[in-house]
C-alpha cells in the first residue's frame, strides 16, 4: 500500500465536478491528504495563427479564475489547506506536469464517458493522463457516485 499525503483533482467546472467532488473530499479526509484542485482551459495559441487572440485567452483565464472560486465557495466553505490554481493548455499535459512539479500521490478524475465519433472529435483527457501519468490515476464514472 502505498501513502498518499497529496491528492490532485483536475476539475472541468461542468456539473460532472459536482457530483466527484464529496468523493474526493472523502478521500482526502480519509488520507489527511492535501488536496490541489486544478483547471485547465484551452490555449489558444493554438488557434491563433495570424490573429492576436491574447485578449480571448485573457478573458477565457479571468472567466475560469472566478468559476474557480465560485466552485471552492459552494463546495469546500471554510475548509483550509487547499490549493488551487488554473492554467492554460493541453488539459492531459499539464495535468501529468503538475502532479510532477507538485509531488502529488494520486490523481483522481471524472470521467465523461464519451464513445464513437463524440470520443475521436473530443478525446479522453482522462485517458491521456492514465497513459502518461506517473502516478497512480484513480478515475470515477460523474454518474454512479453515491450521493
Amino acid at each position: 500500500m502505498f501513502e498518499v499525503k497529496k491528492i490532485l483533482f483536475p476539475v472541468d467546472l461542468t456539473e460532472n465536478t459536482r457530483r466527484i467532488f464529496p468523493y474526493v473530499l472523502g478521500m482526502a479526509r480519509q488520507c489527511r491528504a492535501e488536496l490541489h484542485l486544478l483547471h485547465v482551459t484551452l490555449d489558444m495559441e493554438h488557434f491563433g495563427g495570424i490573429y492576436d487572440l491574447t485578449d480571448l485567452q485573457a478573458d477565457f483565464l479571468g472567466a475560469a479564475k472566478t468559476k474557480m472560486e465560485d466552485l471552492c465557495q459552494c463546495e469546500l466553505g471554510h475548509m483550509t489547506g487547499v490549493t488551487v490554481k488554473v492554467e492554460s493548455g493541453d488539459p492531459a499535459l499539464r495535468i501529468v506536469e503538475y502532479a510532477e512539479r507538485e509531488g502529488i500521490d494520486l490523481i483522481i478524475m471524472g470521467t465523461h464517458g464519451r464513445k464513437g465519433l463524440e470520443h475521436a472529435i473530443c478525446g479522453s483527457v482522462a485517458e491521456n493522463v492514465v497513459r502518461h501519468s506517473a502516478v497512480p490515476v484513480l478515475t470515477v464514472n460523474p454518474h454512479r457516485v453515491k450521493g
